[in-house]
């Protein structure tokens, strides 16, 4: 006979420690298997190349982001992820402001073209509502001019078992608090 254990909140016997959480509630995961690439201008980001959604069950709850990011360049120079929440840049899982400084949540770096890199991050949001969210991640680049920025490929591209095809994840934890 099987037991099954249903609960509304879980929080430890010693209390819920200041700015953390009692315990896991839910997982909410998306990967993208598919090649992104624009031609971005300088000073602009792309739309959101990836999406996970996560209603909360409790508006105290904390959302941990977990993004890992294969990114791709077609210069020498740093790319950089943006996290975002309903679409707009969340300010606290960035960069503070600094002149004309572009703020994003984690940058990375090739010198070679025909190399991809990898850039993660992490976030501790609070839900703040019951209410479906979408977290989000846009790319930024770092030089002068229009040039091209990838997600799961390099510039290079070429047909040949030297070219690695990654795949790129987001990850929204719900922890009550």
């Amino acid at each position: 006979m099987a037991s099954e254990l249903r609960v509304d909140k879980i929080v430890p016997t010693t209390g819920v420690p200041t700015g953390g959480g009692g315990g896991i509630v839910q997982v909410q995961y998306t990967n993208r298997t598919s090649v992104f690439a624009q031609d971005l201008a300088t000073n602009t980001e792309t739309g959101e190349v990836m999406q996970v959604n996560i209603t909360p069950k409790f508006s105290t709850s904390k959302i941990f982001l977990m993004v890992s990011c294969n990114l791709g360049f077609a210069n020498d120079g740093n790319v950089g992820i943006i996290l975002t929440k309903g679409g707009s840049a969340i300010t606290g899982a960035t960069g503070d402001a600094s002149g004309s400084k572009s703020r994003v949540s984690a940058v990375g770096h090739t010198d070679a073209t025909a190399r991809d890199f990898n850039v993660q991050c992490h976030y501790l949001d609070t839900a703040g509502s019951t209410s479906a969210l979408t977290y989000g991640v846009k790319l930024r680049h770092a030089e002068n001019g229009t040039t091209w920025t990838y997600l799961n490929r390099n510039h290079s591209y070429s047909d040949s078992y030297h070219t690695l095809l990654p795949m790129s994840s987001i990850t929204a934890m719900e922890f009550s608090a």
